[in-house]
């Protein structure tokens, strides 16, 4: 569950609260690992499948609508861009004095009219 905090970015609570619920609801199955007790694994069960398999063919119908005529160069162009943009969220989420300061210098741009 470690392991799945820091890769979403989440405090342990919050995953070990959606882990418990996802269980009660069943969705995931947990074990312990034999060799390290502290540890426990995480398995989706069929129910959670189901799920996983719908959203990931409704994310694939979505991003075929939204990139609808793009050629391959505006394609990797989206990419680059998105994934500056969710860095540039990750890094003010992190320090958010960057984000002050950027909003700042932007808004006395707009009111002088540069």
């Amino acid at each position: 569950m470690y392991d799945l905090a820091v890769l979403g970015h989440f405090d342990k609570g919050t995953v070990t609260k959606a882990v418990q619920k996802l269980e009660e609801e069943g969705y995931l199955r947990i074990e312990t690992d034999p060799a390290d007790r502290r540890v426990r694994r995480l398995h989706v069960t069929d129910k959670a499948e189901a799920v996983i398999q719908t959203t990931y063919s409704v994310r694939s119908q979505w991003t075929d609508i939204l990139t609808e005529g793009f050629t391959e160069e505006e394609l990797a162009m989206a990419d680059r861009l998105l994934s500056r943009m969710a860095e540039n969220a990750y890094q003010s989420m992190n320090g958010g004095d960057q984000l002050e300061h950027k909003c700042s210098r932007t808004n006395e741009t707009k009111s002088t009219g540069i």
